[in-house]
């Protein structure tokens, strides 16, 4: 066969027996060039992936078949694995079927893996994920896997790493979804885009007014600014709370949000949606009382609206009051239901959240302590009527705290811990926290917990 191009798409004429090529009856294939090598369809760089870790092909190949693995293929070329081994009776990650081989050295399967993280993060950023926080765990986690011996025997759990894999390639796809429904959104709204500057410093006077920092009113893509509760619903803003006040967990929700072009989109998970507002439309749902502070999560709660009024729910027709549960926000952002009413902490496992009626103080107390470790969790509770508490400012140190008593209906956040206090932020009141020594966690009687991973 002749190559009539390198480094591009070329085109490949079958030659005749005197070397030259047909012209008048030739069959034309076309092939793909990267960095000097033919690049493979993804299907087929699975099955040499599948056929050099069972031992059908060489395993000496796996490298140069892994160095096919590109920023634009690595995704499908995963899906083709699990769906090749599917076939062959069971279900397997390549990531889980390289830790499964035996290994001379445990640098190995790392270098493996690292090469799969490399071309997801590296698509990833082609497309302005936020993976920041996520990689440094990743990395983590990816050490302490290779420490282990059972890496040598083949028998080390990966599950803690594998977890990083499954996370980008989701957050790619909900990042792929954003930016097409915003696209849409930016040509649909054309030059009816940016708020009036009078009404945005109308609004900006109001925040002031409520102590309220109105640096993000507009929205950036993040949740970063203040929320300030004005109607009831403390159920939602608790649950953007908790998320936020946990580094993970506010990286993964911050990538269902995307701001450019005077245009926020939020991708709903439960909806599996994208829903966005125009500035003006942000200022407009932001005089309407969705929450005063943070323009991405006027964003936020206004998609959750426009969910519940088109699945037609006859409990959910408004975010704004207080007809919700306090696990309800869990559900929409995270696209999945509780799934357990009664439970320890050890019995959450990762990507699921519960609800309790009887939440015990051990258990606010054991969660505190896995967040201070660096694990990621998330809460959102309410306490009894009776139950005094101090409240502290949460930008000044030297002010004296001061004694309230918590609303039973009222949802609380939890923010963190040390050695004498636990502290929650309150939706009314974000410029300062609510914090109570061990014996207050004993009034907690309603709960909802998130263990991210």
């Amino acid at each position: 066969m002749t190559v009539k191009a390198v480094n591009d798409v070329c085109k490949v004429t079958k030659s005749t027996n005197s070397g030259t090529p047909e012209l008048s009856k030739s069959r034309t294939l076309e092939i793909k060039f990267q960095s000097g090598q033919v690049v493979k369809e993804p299907k087929e760089i699975a099955q040499q992936l599948f056929d050099d870790i069972s031992g059908l092909g060489t395993s000496k190949a796996i490298e140069s078949h892994l160095s096919q693995l590109t920023k634009d293929n690595i995704i499908q070329v995963l899906e083709q694995y699990k769906a090749i081994s599917k076939s062959q009776g069971e279900e397997e990650s390549l990531l889980k079927a390289i830790y499964g081989e035996m290994w001379g050295s445990r640098s190995t399967p790392k270098k493996y893996a690292e090469m799969i993280f490399n071309k997801l993060y590296e698509k990833s950023a082609e497309l302005g994920v936020k993976n920041n926080v996520l990689k440094e765990k990743q990395l983590e986690e990816l050490n302490a896997l290779s420490s282990q011996f059972a890496v040598n025997l083949g028998l080390a759990d990966c599950s803690n790493v594998e977890f990083f894999v499954d996370e980008i390639v989701k957050r790619i796809g909900i990042r792929n979804t954003l930016l097409e429904a915003h696209s849409k959104k930016v040509d649909e709204a054309g030059d009816d885009v940016f708020a009036n500057e009078a009404t945005v410093a109308s609004l900006e006077n109001i925040c002031e007014m409520s102590e309220v920092n109105s640096i993000d009113i507009l929205g950036n893509g993040k949740l970063d600014g203040d929320l300030k509760q004005v109607h009831e619903n403390c159920w939602a803003l608790a649950t953007l709370n908790a998320f936020s006040a946990n580094p993970e967990i506010k990286e993964s929700i911050e990538n269902m949000l995307y701001k450019k072009d005077g245009v926020v989109s939020f991708y709903l998970a439960e909806a599996g949606e994208v829903y966005s507002l125009t500035e003006k439309e942000l200022v407009k749902a932001t005089e309407e009382g969705y929450v005063l502070g943070d323009g991405d999560a006027v964003a936020i709660l206004s998609a959750v609206d426009k969910y519940f009024k088109s699945i037609g729910d006859e409990d959910c027709q408004d975010s704004k009051n207080s007809s919700n549960t306090i696990d309800r926000m869990f559900e929409l952002l995270l696209g999945d239901y509780c799934h357990r009413e009664s439970f320890t902490l050890s019995d959450i496992q990762s990507g699921e959240f519960v609800r309790t009626y009887n939440v015990s103080a051990n258990t606010i107390i054991q969660m505190a302590d896995k967040i201070s470790k660096g694990e990621p969790y998330a809460g959102v509770f309410t306490f009894s009527e009776d139950l005094e508490v101090e409240k502290i400012s949460a930008y000044d140190a030297l002010a004296e705290p001061e004694t309230i008593k918590v609303f039973p209906s009222h949802v609380y956040s939890f923010f963190a811990s040390d050695e004498q206090y636990y502290y929650f932020k309150d939706s009314n009141d974000p410029a300062s926290y609510i914090r109570m020594p061990y014996q207050s966690l004993n009034s907690a009687f309603d709960a909802a917990i998130y263990r991210y991973r």
